[in-house]
C-alpha cells in the first residue's frame, strides 16, 4: 500500500474533500469518495465523510490500495481472423464477447483470443506503436 499525506493550504480552504483530493491526486472524485467511505482517508487522524469540507492546515492521510496487475492469458477461443500479417491482425468480434479482461470477466474475452492467435502484441507507448 502507498500512503500520501497532504496539508491543506489557504487556497483550498472550504473545498469538499473529494474535490480537493481529486485535484491533488490522479484519482477521480468517485474513486476518492470510495476511499473516503472505506476509511482509507483520514483528516487529522479521524475518519470523515465525502462531503467533509477541508480547512486550512488539515492534515489529510490517504492510503492507496495496491493495484492489481492484470496478466493477459492466451486462450484458444474461436474467432474469425479476417486478415493477418506480421504487423496486423483483423478479426470479426462475435456479438456479446467481452473485449478486455476485467472484474467479472477474467477470461473468454477478445483480447484473450487475440493473444492466442497473434505472435506478439504491441503495448501502449511502445516504440513500434505510434
Amino acid at each position: 500500500m502507498t500512503e500520501q499525506t497532504l496539508t491543506v493550504s489557504v487556497d483550498d480552504n472550504g473545498q469538499r474533500i473529494d474535490v480537493y483530493l481529486s485535484s491533488k491526486t490522479s484519482l477521480s472524485r468517485s474513486s476518492v469518495q470510495e476511499l473516503v467511505s472505506s476509511g482509507a482517508v483520514t483528516v487529522n487522524g479521524m475518519a470523515v465523510k465525502p462531503s467533509y469540507r477541508v480547512r486550512m492546515e488539515d492534515r489529510i492521510q490517504v492510503i492507496f490500495p495496491e493495484r492489481e496487475t492484470a496478466t493477459l492469458v492466451a486462450e484458444p477461443l474461436p474467432i474469425e481472423v479476417i486478415y493477418r500479417d506480421e504487423d496486423l491482425i483483423v478479426v470479426n468480434k462475435p456479438p456479446g464477447m467481452v473485449m478486455y479482461p476485467a472484474a467479472g470477466h477474467s477470461g473468454g474475452t477478445l483480447m484473450n483470443a487475440i493473444a492466442w492467435h497473434a505472435d506478439r502484441l504491441a503495448t501502449v507507448g511502445a516504440p513500434v506503436r505510434p
